[in-house]
C-alpha cells in the first residue's frame, strides 16, 4: 500500500516540536451544493515531535504517514469507539428490554473509552508517527 503524504506549512518549532498547517482540499470544485454538504476545505494544525534543524517557520514540507498506521488510527478512532457502542446497546437491550435507555446506555460507554484514549494519548503518539521532509 502508498503511503500517504500531505503538503504543510511549518507555523512554529519549539521544544523538539514542529507545528504545521495542513489545508486539506475540497474535492467540490465548482459544485454548487458544496456549502450544504460540508465537503470544504479546512485547514488542520498538526504537532510533530522529532528534530528537524533544516526547517524554519514558513518553510513548505510534506507530512508523511504509513498507511497502515493511518488504518491503525481509523481503528481507534472510529472503529472501535462503534463497537463499543453497539455492543453496549445490545447487551442492555437483552438484559432490560428497554431500546431508548439501551441507547442512552450505548452512548454512556463512550465517554469512558474516549478517556481511556486520552489518558493514553501519550503511548498512543509513540506508535503514530509522523515524519516531515522539506519540499522546494
Amino acid at each position: 500500500m502508498p503511503d500517504i503524504d500531505h503538503p504543510g506549512t511549518v507555523l512554529d518549532i519549539k521544544n523538539g516540536e514542529v507545528t504545521v498547517k495542513i489545508t486539506r482540499a475540497s474535492p467540490c470544485g465548482n459544485c454548487q451544493a458544496r456549502m450544504a454538504c460540508g465537503s470544504e476545505a479546512e485547514d488542520s494544525i498538526l504537532k510533530i515531535r522529532g528534530f528537524y534543524p533544516e526547517l524554519k517557520p514558513g518553510d513548505t514540507v510534506s507530512v508523511h504517514i504509513c498507511r497502515s498506521t493511518g488504518m491503525k488510527a481509523v481503528l481507534i478512532g472510529y472503529i472501535l469507539p462503534f463497537l463499543v457502542f453497539l455492543s453496549s446497546f445490545f447487551l442492555f437491550q437483552f438484559l432490560f428490554k428497554h431500546e431508548d435507555l439501551a441507547g442512552l446506555f450505548g452512548l454512556l460507554m463512550l465517554g469512558p473509552y474516549f478517556l481511556i484514549i486520552r489518558l493514553l494519548r501519550k503511548q498512543l503518539a509513540d506508535k503514530f508517527s509522523l515524519t516531515l521532509t522539506r519540499t522546494p
